[in-house]
């Protein structure tokens, strides 16, 4: 999971945030009911285990739209 997402971060900007670290089968942003923005968060599934590892070693304390992520 990825946290500390800007409200304009949308699924492709995160897919391609993330892409640069191996084949990605799927992005989630769960979305506010109330709102209809997504709650900050989101979802990035990698096709391989080792992958996520190298993105979540990178990605964690990157900066994405001015907000560091988590």
């Amino acid at each position: 999971g990825a946290g500390g997402l800007a409200e304009e971060v949308d699924e492709k900007i995160l897919h391609a945030a993330f892409v640069p670290f191996g084949e990605v089968k799927d992005v989630k942003t769960p979305l506010d009911q109330a709102t209809q923005k997504h709650r900050s968060f989101g979802f990035v599934t990698f096709l391989e285990r080792e992958d996520a590892a190298a993105a979540m070693d990178n990605m964690d304390g990157a900066e994405l739209f001015g907000r560091v992520l988590t």
